[in-house]
């Protein structure tokens, strides 16, 4: 007898996305199995405070996702999932490192995980396609992807309260 198609454990699906505004609680744990450029930080009451998929890129400008999971039948919700924000070619100018998939995990409350990403340093201002998987056991299982353009000419570059990083 052949078997069916394998049942998903766990579903996700996007439930807001776009601009963002969150406070910044500081770096991510050690065990956010953090694989980035720059340290993850960790996020405190996120808002999205505009829904879209097109993000201009301005210094210290946030954006993010929010996915909701969904236990299969005899399942449970995992706590954490892992996240990949893939991305164009980002070079740190201090070691010349390189990175197109920055990756780390995040706790999942109340079925829900949002992730975000701010604009900290001149470097990471990279247009075109950014995309926020969220993955259980190495499957995807929710995904957002951004267009993000730069800001035209003779407009404002930050979006910066105490004034942008390198």
């Amino acid at each position: 007898m052949l078997a069916g198609p394998a049942q998903a454990r766990v579903t996700g699906r996007m439930i807001a996305w776009g601009e963002m505004d969150a406070a910044d609680i500081g770096p991510m744990s050690p065990d956010a199995h953090e694989h980035a450029l720059t340290r993850g930080r960790t996020i405190a009451d996120p808002v999205i405070t505009r829904q879209t998929d097109r993000i201009t890129a301005r210094l210290c400008q946030q954006f993010g996702a929010t996915a909701s999971f969904t236990a299969g039948p005899g399942e449970d919700l995992p706590d954490r999932v892992q996240v990949h924000s893939r991305h164009p070619m980002l070079t740190r100018p201090e070691d010349g490192a390189t990175s197109t998939d920055d990756s780390f995990e995040t706790s999942v409350a109340g079925g829900q995980a949002t992730v975000g990403f701010t604009f900290d340093h001149g470097w990471e201002l990279q247009p075109g396609t950014w995309t926020m998987e969220f993955t259980v056991d190495g499957e995807v299982v929710a995904a957002q992807s951004f267009t993000i353009t730069l800001p035209p000419a003779g407009t404002a570059q930050t979006v910066c309260v105490a004034g942008p990083t390198s």
